[in-house]
């Protein structure tokens, strides 16, 4: 069995994204019994553009379970730029720094007296390639971060720079199996 269905979106519709529940059910014809219809929901998602440059950014671990196997296995990071916008993004980048979550104090001389202040140590930072955006459309930028990790936390920020804007996320990212020995 198959069924076509149309809808009509209106005009003025505001942007971003919208969600359509669609719900099918068999029809009881006996209305004097009590019973079971089988029925299925289906969830429609509908992206309407931003006018302009709308971009959000979003990176991932992409080999996280062969990065907690070996310290030494490269860290292989997808950045997807997602142009919700209409018109395209002529030049972007993503820029990315990993950050330890070991806390270090940096002490500031100000004029009244010394201070500490608490902040993370920078462990890497990369540049992706650069790269256009159409509009309504995604790309995706990779980087590697090689070398010897220490198991733990770490702060992941992204950056992406398109056409004097920028688009900014911040989440926490785990590398290996953190142990204690005893």
């Amino acid at each position: 069995i198959s069924s076509a269905i149309s809808f009509r979106l209106p005009e003025n519709l505001q942007p971003g994204t919208k969600y359509i529940k669609i719900i099918a059910s068999e029809i009881q014809t006996n209305r004097d019994a009590i019973g079971a219809a089988p029925s299925v929901v289906a969830e429609i998602k509908i992206r309407v553009p931003y006018p302009g440059k709308y971009v959000v950014v979003k990176s991932e671990v992409i080999n996280k379970e062969a990065i907690n196997e070996n310290p030494y296995e490269d860290v292989r990071i997808e950045t997807s730029a997602f142009n919700y916008g209409n018109t395209l993004v002529e030049n972007a980048e993503a820029k990315l720094s990993i950050l330890d979550l070991a806390i270090l104090d940096v002490y500031v001389d100000t004029n009244e007296k010394n201070t500490v202040q608490n902040t993370m140590r920078n462990i890497i930072s990369f540049v992706s390639s650069r790269t256009s955006i159409p509009g309504n459309s995604e790309r995706k930028l990779n980087s590697v971060w090689t070398g010897y990790k220490e198991p733990g936390k770490y702060l992941l920020n992204t950056s992406l720079l398109y056409d004097g804007e920028i688009a900014r996320e911040e989440k926490f990212i785990t590398i290996g199996t953190p142990f204690i020995a005893l």
